[in-house]
């Protein structure tokens, strides 16, 4: 499977490491300051004081969202589409 998903993110010229990099970047804005999960009585993790959502538009027009995630992703370059070439 995750061939397929890399392979199409490259097909559609997608940097599908900083995406993923800047999605685990706002995961892990949801701990609390202890860098624990913050849970509900009904065991149910909630979103901590320090959330931000995830910034994948940037990203995709091709910049970083934050440094943070360009971190995260060993320093990926978003790459150009690609030139599907007359195919789909």
């Amino acid at each position: 499977m995750a061939y397929v998903i890399y392979g199409t993110a490259c097909e559609y010229g997608i940097p599908l490491d900083a995406v993923l990099a800047e999605v685990h970047r706002s995961n892990m804005s949801k701990l609390g300051p202890d860098g624990r999960p913050i849970l509900r009585a009904d065991g149910k993790v909630v979103k901590g004081p320090g959330f931000s959502a995830p910034e994948i538009a940037p990203i995709l027009r091709g910049g970083q969202a934050d440094s943070s995630a360009e971190e995260l992703s060993g320093g990926s370059v978003p790459v150009e589409p690609a030139d599907r070439g007359g195919r789909g």
